[in-house]
């Protein structure tokens, strides 16, 4: 991607007709390649942070929503179901539909009451 937006860039140049209005565009979708490559480690960093407490026995029952933040990153999602929260963390390259992930549970209270560790790389099903 990166190899094809630098083409993009030499070829405008080269004609001649470059005005910063008209790169402009190409200049933000750089930008927004970078964020997206960022936000993708930053997914795949915070799910290994979770899978390392949960297989160490780090990770506790009983946390607050509060008190967990202030120790683990936020998920990618949150999903409400009727009176829980279930939060998902993923890798970052990872589909939705096949990948490893890990659901932790919090009550109507944000008390960290489960977690659930799905995926074919990962120790506990």
């Amino acid at each position: 991607m990166k190899l094809r937006f630098l083409g993009v860039i030499l070829l405008i140049s080269f004609t001649g007709c470059v005005s910063l209005s008209s790169l402009k565009p190409l200049i933000e979708l750089g930008k927004s390649d970078k964020l997206k490559e960022k936000t993708l480690k930053e997914e795949t960093e915070n799910f290994l942070k979770i899978k390392e407490a949960i297989e160490k026995g780090e990770l506790k029952k009983g946390l607050s929503k509060e008190e967990f933040l202030k120790d683990y990153p936020p998920p990618v999602v949150v999903i409400p179901e009727g009176n829980l929260e279930r939060w998902v963390y993923k890798r970052g390259e990872s589909s939705w539909f096949s990948s490893d992930k890990i659901y932790l549970f919090f009550d109507s209270e944000y008390i960290l009451e489960d977690w659930q560790i799905k995926g074919s790389s990962l120790s506990s099903e």
